[in-house]
């Protein structure tokens, strides 16, 4: 049952936050980047396949959103908990079972297999690349 409204909380979130983030994706061509030479402004390099993206501001607050509904204190550290999103990610994209991503995310932000599945859920459905 616990997993079932974690699982209705992570989607409900999802449900929202991406209202929201698509209100502002009409037709419109995306903002132009900064130029190379403003660091800065620059994500960080990651060293993940192509298969997982950088994430866009927009995704990544749907992803924290969904967190912060099923447990504030996932979403506490946002870059770890991002990071760790990335990893999720990468392991699924490798075929690893969603169990086995549950289980690390778990040991990983140490928190129970309840919550590392709604996280996971919350990553698979935010941040992994869609197939």
């Amino acid at each position: 049952m616990k997993r079932t409204a974690a699982t209705t909380v992570v989607v409900c979130a999802l449900a929202l936050a991406g209202a929201s983030a698509c209100a502002g994706e009409s037709q419109q061509e995306p903002a132009p980047r900064p130029p190379a030479s403003s660091p800065a402004s620059q994500p960080p390099v990651s060293t993940l396949p192509s298969s997982v993206p950088s994430f866009d501001d927009a995704r990544r607050q749907a992803f924290l959103a969904a967190l912060r509904l099923v447990d504030g204190g996932l979403a506490a550290d946002e870059d770890k908990s991002v990071e760790q999103a990335r990893t999720a990610c990468e392991d699924l994209a490798r075929g690893e079972d969603e169990g086995t991503v549950r289980d690390g995310t778990a040991e990983a932000l140490g928190t129970s297999r309840d919550k590392a599945s709604a996280f996971v859920t919350a990553a698979r459905t935010t941040l992994c690349p869609q197939e």
